[in-house]
């Protein structure tokens, strides 16, 4: 009978991915509490006025900023291709393209603001993958 042995990661590359574990884990609550907020935001505004997204938005800004400090986690520890490819997509989701969605929403394109709901779902999704044990193969 052979065993196979997955290759684990070393040193300080191990500690970096649990890091960018831990960053995932954190950014994935974040983001679940975006939809809460969200929420509270549209059942909170009255006559057009958008005040009860504030919440809303300055978390999306600490997502933002999760999201990179996983790509950069990622990019130190390098565990594997996937890995740092959905490192990528997460930081281009929930950093130039999410709050563009969001802008371009609030001026009478609400499709996009449709859009910028699902992108939501995404970056949900990718923290969720990224926060998962992770091995030098994949």
């Amino acid at each position: 009978m052979s065993t196979t042995t997955t290759p684990s990661l070393d040193g300080y590359r191990a500690t970096t991915t649990q890091v960018m574990r831990y960053l995932a884990m954190a950014g994935g609550t974040l983001a679940l509490a975006q939809f809460a907020l969200a929420g509270f935001g549209a059942f909170n505004s009255v006559n057009g006025h958008r005040h009860g997204y504030t919440a809303h938005e300055t978390v999306g800004t600490i997502v933002e900023l999760v999201g990179l400090l996983v790509l950069i986690a990622a990019l130190v520890a390098r565990p594997n291709r996937r890995t740092i490819i959905l490192a990528v997509v997460l930081f281009l989701l929930a950093g130039p393209i999410q709050p563009s969605l969001a802008e371009l929403a609030k001026n009478d394109q609400s499709w996009l603001g449709a859009l910028h709901g699902l992108v939501g779902l995404a970056i949900l999704g990718l923290f969720f993958q990224l926060s998962r044990k992770v091995t030098a193969d994949g």
